[in-house]
């Protein structure tokens, strides 16, 4: 999404600065007001007698969503609840079923849906959601399959990526493979680039993972009900 009123952001040097400036405005005038992607996501309501923890996670390099949902009611899993994921731009509708009783409800399916609506049902428990993921973004540097030579990193190796509609998600975590390090970015700054000490990097084959991260919490569960919806691009390269 573009907006051609961008010009109202002072003090930056180009339009496209001046926007993606505005883009952030607008997420955090979402947060402030506990919706996220301004428009779509919505808390929803329910019964209030279910904890739930929904995560959609969605890999570009090899354009799968895993789906994972955890549903307990008085601090017991909740075995044949009835839970479907709805995508919000073609209604296409999956059932997710739990694979062992007392274990997790999970589904792996094909492509990105960024605005999914979730709907829980077991007898007179129930709830509802709905939520709009983050844009697809690309990671720019290091470029994919290139080499970086330890010279050139000097204290740090600078991290980019490039979103496609310019919208900041609510979190970000760069990750650098060989050593498990993660930098985490929150309160829906999403600066489209990060530097990660030298120190985090070994040599040899290496992979850098952006995942950015948009969450709606549940209104009509318990405790810290969510749904997530995450976003991952991952670039190899070879450090020297």
């Amino acid at each position: 999404m573009r907006f051609g009123w961008a010009w109202f952001c002072p003090g930056q040097s180009s339009p496209f600065a001046r926007e993606v400036e505005m883009n952030k405005l607008l997420a955090l005038m979402c947060l402030g007001s506990g919706v996220t992607g301004c428009g779509y996501t919505d808390g929803g309501g329910g019964s209030r007698t279910l904890e739930v923890q929904a995560r959609l996670e969605y890999r570009a390099h090899d354009n799968q969503t895993d789906i994972r949902i955890d549903v307990r009611k008085d601090g017991a899993v909740l075995d044949d609840a009835n839970i479907t994921i709805t995508d919000g731009d073609t209604d296409k509708r999956f059932e997710i079923e739990q694979n062992n009783p007392g274990g997790e409800y999970r589904d792996d399916i094909d492509g990105y849906h960024r605005r999914v609506e979730l709907r829980i049902e077991s007898n007179s428990d129930e709830l509802n959601a709905q939520l709009e993921g983050p844009g697809i973004h690309f990671v720019t540097a290091p470029a994919n399959d290139t080499v970086v030579k330890r010279d050139d990193i000097g204290d740090s190796l600078e991290v980019e990526w490039e979103t496609k509609d310019g919208m900041a998600a609510e979190e970000v975590d760069v990750r650098i493979h060989s050593t498990g390090y993660t930098k985490h970015i929150t309160n829906w700054e999403d600066p489209g680039s990060a530097d990660i000490p030298s120190g985090k990097i070994d040599e040899g084959d290496e992979e850098t993972r952006v995942v950015r991260r948009n969450k709606v919490r549940l209104d009509g569960g318990t405790g810290s009900s969510s749904l997530e919806i995450t976003y991952e691009a991952r670039n190899s390269f070879l450090v020297q």
